[in-house]
């Protein structure tokens, strides 16, 4: 068994079984995990009020068999989210890196991006594109071929001009 002290910003919260919750976090020093969160669901649950979804939190974990959150506490929200323009804007950005960045791979420049964004309340889902090697200004339209790219496709990780973009699925699409 081993234990972990990290930083986080959480991702996703899902209810799992009756009493426990699953959290997807972008840790500094792991990556992205999916932890679990034992008695999560509880009124008088202590980790609850941290682990909710662009929380920045200092985690400690315990690796047995899958991590487990022993120890959470908040560092804060980030700035800038009063708006709900600012906010929509910032739950896509945790969309496209819950879609784009693999379990368990740490990215530092991911995560020195995301907390500027954290203190300024500004991410823009072109730059975590392009840091994450899909660069829009080099991108063309997958069906037309058109350089004017306007959206991002989850599912194919491809980029479509705002007129292939109106056909594809929009559940699936990402605009820039």
């Amino acid at each position: 068994m081993n234990e972990y002290v990290t930083e986080g910003i959480v991702l996703h919260v899902r209810n799992d079984r009756e009493s426990d919750r699953s959290v997807d976090v972008l840790t500094r020093r792991l990556g992205r995990l999916d932890v679990k969160v034992t008695g999560g669901r509880k009124p008088l649950s202590k980790l609850s009020p941290h682990l909710d979804v662009l929380n920045l939190v200092r985690l400690r974990l315990i690796e047995k068999n899958r991590f487990t959150v022993v120890d959470a506490l908040g560092a804060g929200k980030p700035a800038g989210l009063a708006s709900p323009e600012a906010m929509a804007r910032a739950l896509v950005a945790v969309n496209v890196l819950r879609a784009l960045l693999p379990k368990g791979a740490p990215d530092p420049e991911i995560w020195h991006y995301l907390i500027q964004g954290f203190r300024s309340g500004s991410w823009r889902i072109g730059d975590i594109l392009r840091i994450l090697g899909y660069a829009p200004e080099e991108a063309a339209c997958v069906q037309c071929g058109g350089r004017n790219v306007a959206a991002f496709g989850l599912r194919g990780h491809e980029f479509f001009c705002a007129r292939c973009s109106a056909k594809a699925p929009q559940n699936e699409m990402v605009y820039l």
